[in-house]
Order: structure tokens, then C-alpha cells, then sequence
């Protein structure tokens, strides 16, 4: 049976259920031998390099970032100026907060920032991961922290400090750019740059998507039961909009539950 489905669901379906597996984990990273590292856990792609840009302002750490592209800091990706961006803080902490990375010096993935005498440090584990040249310090993130417009929060890479400072101090600059929007869950667990890729590989269970908009029409055309749930952010670290697909969806074979999802 073919069925032409044009509809807006997005609260049928609490997800409560899946919010365990929400938690933004530290790895594991795939080298893809062009100057670039991603997080197979966020989809989160880092250059190699960490420290490639130097000590800089927040201001200046901004437009460095966004006008990183291919041929600068090892990169040989292709990508383009205004490819990156200076990494949110919760894009920032997920390279060292997460299960089965290890504790450090001071607990900023708990939020107390409370000294550890035998804690690690996070620069000499992302190293041993595969990263080069990781910044031993503080780098910046583009989130504004609470004190006021004035000051932003940063990841402290030598003894995993997590806190705010003023713009104007000199902190390292760590670009980041999104990974692909679309995530199937593993194992194992893929990425995808549209939902009809996801869908065509689905064995079942669980696809996730981030809350944009995509133009695309879908067909489930095999005997899998799919839930396709939506409104992620870019590091995947929970639901807080919706996706939208601008397109109809055919479904010929298997099933679909869809949850903070509107198709038009």
C-alpha cells in the first residue's frame, strides 16, 4: 500500500525514554586524513591541530575562526572561509567531557571545578586520541557567559577548568564546523547529509535530526520500523526545536514514528 502522508506532528510522541543517550561523550575520533579530526559521538569536525591560530582577543579568536579554510593549519579539506566558527561552549566542552574520558585536574564537566591533585590533563588525552599541538591553556568559546556581554566562557585544556573571562584577555582559538545533520543510531553509529540517506541505510531503530529545514522529498520503501526524531541541536545534545521537512514523505513498506517533526 502507498500512502501520501502530508501532516505536523510535533508532540505526538514523548522521548523521554531516549534522553540517555543525549549526553555529549568525548570521542571516539576518526582521523580523516586531511588535516581534520571528527567526533564520531557528535559529528563534530575539529582540525588536527589545535593550536594552529595562536594566543588572541575574543574578538579577533571570532574572525580567525570563521576565516579559516583549506591550505591553513594543515587543513587539505576543501573547506571554505566561513566553513568554521569559534565552537559554542557546549561544542567546546564535548572534546573532553563525556563518558570514558578521564577525570581532570579540576571536574569542569560536573560544573564545580573542583581540584583533583591526580586528575589528568585534557590536552595530553586528546593527544594520545590523535590530535597535535593541543592549546596547553584556555580556549575560547563563543557563548557569552553570565556575568554580561562583556565576557565569554572558556575550556581550560590544561587542567579541564570551565569558566568565563573578559574579551579582551588572550586565550587560544580551537575552530570547529558542524557535522553532517542527520544521525542514525549504532551501532554503528553514522552521520548523513540528508534524511533519504539515513532512511535508505536503516536497519531500524532510531534516526535523529537537527531542528532546520530540509527540502527533500522521503520514501521508506523497506520492511524496517523507523523513529525519526527531531529538533536536535548541532552537537546533538538534546531536542529544543523542530525539524522541518519541505517535501512529502511516501511511505511503501515499514513503518515510521515521527516526534518534533512538521512535514509540509
Amino acid at each position: 500500500m502507498r500512502t501520501r502522508l502530508l501532516f505536523c506532528l510535533p508532540t505526538m510522541i514523548l522521548i523521554l525514554l531516549f534522553s540517555a543517550s543525549l549526553v555529549s561523550a568525548a570521542g571516539p575520533f576518526t582521523d580523516n586524513g586531511n588535516g581534520t579530526m571528527t567526533d564520531t559521538g557528535t559529528g563534530l569536525v575539529w582540525p588536527k591541530n589545535g593550536f594552529c591560530l595562536g594566543w588572541v582577543n575574543w574578538d579577533a579568536a571570532v574572525n580567525n575562526a570563521k576565516n579559516l579554510a583549506s591550505g591553513a593549519c594543515g587543513l587539505s579539506d576543501g573547506s571554505l572561509a566561513g566553513d568554521w566558527h569559534l565552537p559554542t561552549i557546549d561544542e567546546l566542552k564535548s572534546l573532553i567531557c563525556g563518558p570514558g574520558v578521564p577525570v581532570w585536574g579540576y571536574d569542569g564537566c560536573g560544573g564545580s571545578n573542583t581540584w583533583n591533585p591526580n586528575g589528568g590533563r585534557p590536552y595530553e588525552w586528546l593527544e594520545s586520541q590523535g590530535f597535535t599541538n593541543v592549546v596547553r591553556g584556555n580556549a575560547w568559546s563563543s557563548s557569552t557567559y553570565p556575568a554580561g556581554q562583556d565576557s565569554t566562557w572558556f575550556v581550560g585544556m590544561f587542567y579541564g577548568y570551565i569558566s568565563g573571562d573578559a574579551k579582551n584577555v588572550f586565550y587560544g582559538v580551537w575552530p570547529v564546523r558542524g557535522g553532517q545533520p542527520v544521525r542514525a543510531d549504532g551501532p554503528p553509529q553514522l552521520f548523513y547529509a540528508t534524511l533519504q540517506g539515513a532512511f535508505d541505510d536503516a536497519a531500524g531503530g532510531v534516526v535523529r535530526a537537527w531542528g532546520v529545514t530540509f527540502t527533500e522529498s522521503l520514501s521508506l520503501n523497506r520492511p524496517v520500523a523507523v523513529r525519526l526524531l527531531g529538533g536536535y541541536n548541532i552537537d546533538w545534545t538534546g531536542p529544543t526545536g523542530v525539524t522541518t521537512i519541505d517535501g512529502d514523505l511516501t511511505i511503501d513498506t515499514g513503518s515510521l514514528v515521527v516526534d518534533r517533526v512538521a512535514i509540509r
